[in-house]
């Protein structure tokens, strides 16, 4: 599979935006659509109030505004990425959590915002099959196998 056909099946990420306090601001229809799915939610969501955010969404949040530190009246950040990562696990799907704190000024936090893309799991590599189809040598192949079969200690 050619790298644009992967792109072309690739969906668009649900976002979200949360204020400093929390508070939700912003959805979109991927987001309302993930959520309602992991809630098994039958009905359209009206409003953001009726929408039930998973705590690792805001466990997310959590950890990027503790990141925040004020000294001397300058916010500094202690996370070297401004950006948290997790994993949403549910019976709809894994979904990838990316957090990312909004800087309205310089070092001037006001928003956060919220990636949720749906992952895949991961399919063993036939090597043997690739060798023929790509034409390898045996030590190409060797090579090629070595990094999957490191056991880590």
């Amino acid at each position: 599979m050619e790298s644009h056909e992967i792109i072309k099946k690739r969906s668009s990420p649900g976002i979200l935006i949360f204020d400093l306090q929390s508070k939700l601001q912003y959805i979109n229809e991927e987001a309302l659509t993930i959520v309602s799915s992991i809630q098994k939610i039958s009905k359209p969501i009206i409003t953001s109030e009726d929408l039930h955010i998973p705590k690792e969404i805001y466990n997310c949040c959590d950890q990027l505004k503790k990141s925040i530190k004020l000294d001397n009246g300058i916010i500094n950040i202690t996370n070297n990425n401004n950006r948290i990562n997790d994993i949403l696990r549910s019976n709809a799907g894994n979904y990838a959590i990316r957090a990312f704190l909004i800087e309205r000024k310089r070092k001037e936090y006001s928003h956060i915002l919220v990636l949720l893309e749906k992952t895949i799991e991961t399919h063993s590599i036939n090597f043997l099959m690739a060798k023929t189809k790509f034409q390898r040598t045996d030590r190409e192949l060797e090579v090629l196998v070595l990094p999957h079969n490191k056991i880590s200690t």
